[in-house]
């Protein structure tokens, strides 16, 4: 049986043997992750807000020791795809992660495009548009464009980098370089220069 727990990964293979990692809501977003279970306490509602502001798409799972009605609706109203009492059989688990992920991959391969006002980019990177003209940029500097356009709140330098580059990041200052060049490109390409900006630790994309 599996219990729930304050905030916590839980990494699974495919016989559904779990593994409890405990991690801070900013370092959710991780390759080799099936879901985050969140045991549902006072602080919980908070955790699963900044937990999906922080940019994890994942299944995410309210651990209800006692559910209750307030309790279901707090928590799918937070962010949560499911609540589930708590301790539960891996296998159930298993499954309800697997429903969850089936559910969201559904999702991003029927919208594969993004639009933030002016600019269209596939969620790959591919195919840059600015007001419907190919906007001419390096691979790798479309791949960040789509990072930071796909997220409505700050993306971190690092996180950019992990998902840039996976397991084997670059220096910050390889991010920085892409960054810079985009903020150029686009202020030409648009003639306005406020479309990448840094703030709250992070950067983030003008969203007229």
């Amino acid at each position: 049986m599996i219990s729930p727990c304050a905030n916590g990964l839980f990494a699974s293979d495919a016989k559904a043997a779990f593994e409890l990692i405990t991690v801070a809501p900013a370092d959710c977003r991780t390759d080799h992750v099936d879901a985050v279970v969140l045991g549902w306490r006072s602080s919980a509602e908070r955790i699963a807000r900044e937990v999906r502001q922080q940019g994890y798409k994942g299944a995410l799972i309210a651990a209800l020791a006692k559910p209750s009605s307030a309790d279901v609706v707090s928590a799918l109203s937070s962010g949560c795809d499911d609540a589930q009492r708590f301790p539960t059989e891996p296998s159930e688990l298993a499954v309800r992660i697997s429903a969850i992920r089936r559910r969201i991959e559904g999702a991003l391969t029927s919208s594969t495009i993004i639009k933030v006002g002016r600019l269209e980019i596939g969620r790959d990177g591919s195919d840059p548009r600015i007001d419907g003209k190919p906007l001419k940029v390096s691979p790798n500097c479309a791949k960040v464009l789509a990072i930071v356009a796909e997220s409505p709140h700050p993306v971190p330098l690092a996180r950019i980098a992990l998902a840039l580059y996976r397991g084997d990041p670059p220096p910050s200052k390889t991010v920085n370089t892409y960054l810079c060049m985009l903020r150029a490109i686009m202020s030409v390409a648009t003639g306005e220069d406020r479309w990448l900006k840094r703030h709250d630790g992070g950067y983030v994309l003008y969203r007229p």
